[in-house]
């Protein structure tokens, strides 16, 4: 599958789903584009937080990002549990914005006494980490 032209997005409008796929990346939509680079982010993310725990030795419990989740819906994507405690983190993007279930769940976490936020940077979670470790990490 070649990549064409890029074309204006008044004329990929127009062109059905099929088509704009045959494009490949040319063919995709300003708001396809921007939710595929959203996701990337997200996955990003996600690898820097994981290989973090790893590398401290602390068990994380997460959900495949490969495919659809068969954890509860709205469900943080880390469960991590520290020394005396387990905190629950959604991971988002600057931009990126909590479904309904995921704003239920995190607000009943809080409920019931747990440690349960959203993490928009690395930085935002080695800054967490520090809190919750109580000490200097790198």
């Amino acid at each position: 599958m070649k990549a064409g032209p890029i074309l204006p997005s008044h004329i990929l409008d127009k062109m059905s789903p099929e088509d704009r796929k045959e494009l490949g990346k040319a063919g995709e939509l300003p708001s396809e584009v921007a939710a595929r680079l959203e996701r990337k982010a997200e996955r990003v993310l996600r690898k820097q937080c994981l290989s973090f725990c790893a590398k401290h030795g602390f068990c994380v419990g997460t959900a495949r990002d490969d495919r659809r989740s068969t954890y509860t819906v709205g469900w943080p994507d880390l469960t991590i549990i520290l020394p005396g405690r387990v905190i629950f983190v959604e991971l988002k993007t600057a931009v990126g914005v909590l479904s309904d279930e995921q704003d239920v769940i995190l607000k009943e976490l809080t409920l019931a006494h747990q440690v349960a936020t959203v993490i928009r940077s690395y930085e935002a979670f080695l800054s967490l980490m520090r809190h919750y470790l109580g000490r200097t990490i790198n």
